[in-house]
């Protein structure tokens, strides 16, 4: 069910096994236009809001996220030869690419203070510095 759509009421229709045969296709937003067009609807729907001060606070993030994102150089997708791989260690393919850019750094960033802290307490219960 997509976002916004009412969930539907009648009978299963469909495999009695269940599953997805594939998935619908996945149409990412334009970056040139997509924080643009947010910053003018909040810019519109602020007018006599009671929230006006925040929407349009809001607005004005969106539209530094337009000059942001018009100075980013467009990302490339994955090559035919990741999509082959992850198909065959049934990975998603497009999860593989925020487990890289993101996930995995912030792991990092995170853990990295938590060992640091573990070594001290360890160094101090141990009678030793590391």
């Amino acid at each position: 069910m997509r976002q916004g759509q009412v969930a539907p009421q009648g009978k299963w229709t469909g495999n009695q096994q269940g599953g997805v045969k594939a998935p619908e296709a996945l149409i990412l937003p334009d970056p040139s236009t997509r924080f643009a067009r947010t910053a003018a609807r909040l810019n519109a729907l602020s007018a006599g809001h009671p929230m006006a001060e925040w929407l349009c606070f809001m607005a004005r993030l969106a539209e530094a996220q337009h000059a942001a994102a018009g100075t980013m150089a467009a990302i490339a997708g994955p090559t035919q030869a990741a999509v082959e791989q992850a198909v065959a260690a049934r990975l998603p393919v497009l999860l593989t690419i925020p487990l890289m850019g993101f996930i995995l750094p912030s792991l990092i960033i995170i853990g990295a203070p938590l060992a640091f802290r573990i070594i001290d307490t360890l160094g101090s219960v141990m009678g030793a510095k590391f």
